[in-house]
């Protein structure tokens, strides 16, 4: 029971994907109302020609179009009966932006959420330059497979934040460092020479 804004004639300035904006927060109810690139949308109630066949928006219903760019936006509430995981379903290409925003935050295409029981806003911000002629973002039942590679990149997205926040030494005593990290790396045996280097070369020096 998604609603709806008309659709943009033209592919809005920024891409979803990547700057979402104050559009991340909308929850909108029928009537409300969306500025994007100075151009004023409402939100009504999809009409029954506009449902896709698997309950997503067909878009060759006057929504697009034929060849036409447009920009739409689209909310539902999800309801979840009961603890799941899932995997997100919102295909994209250089020339079709689909952006979810579920319950306020933005979430990705194979993404693999744990939903606990309740109600979920959804938000779908499209951009398109191409010629779809429905969009059909899903949640299905993540497998095993889906699961296990969600958190082998989750346990690498944790090193990598861990990482990047740990200073870097850059000027230190050889015997402190690894033979095998010495053979592979520029090293200056001299400390002024080395902290002279940095100055010249790299701007940990500025």
């Amino acid at each position: 029971e998604w609603i709806l804004t008309d659709s943009l004639k033209f592919a809005m300035e920024r891409d979803p994907m990547v700057e979402l904006g104050e559009l991340a927060a909308l929850m909108p109810q029928v009537g409300d109302t969306v500025t994007i690139d100075g151009k004023t949308l409402k939100f009504a109630p999809i009409q029954p020609k506009q449902v896709g066949p698997n309950g997503g928006i067909a878009l060759n219903t006057g929504l697009r179009p034929p060849n036409a760019k447009i920009t739409l936006l689209a909310f539902t509430v999800l309801d979840v009966p009961e603890k799941m995981t899932v995997k997100v379903g919102a295909g994209f290409t250089a020339a079709t932006r689909i952006q979810l925003v579920l319950n306020g935050v933005p979430v990705k295409h194979k993404q693999v959420l744990d939903l606990a029981p309740g109600k979920y806003p959804l938000l779908v911000v499209l951009r398109m330059t191409a010629n779809w002629d429905r969009i059909e973002p899903n949640f299905a039942g993540a497998a095993a497979d889906d699961i296990a590679k969600a958190k082998e990149m989750q346990i690498a997205a944790e090193k990598f934040a861990a990482a990047a926040k740990t200073p870097r030494v850059l000027v230190r005593p050889a015997s402190e460092v690894p033979e095998a990290d010495r053979r592979k790396m520029f090293w200056v045996a001299d400390k002024e020479l080395a902290d002279a280097w940095l100055r010249l070369h790299t701007r940990e020096g500025f």
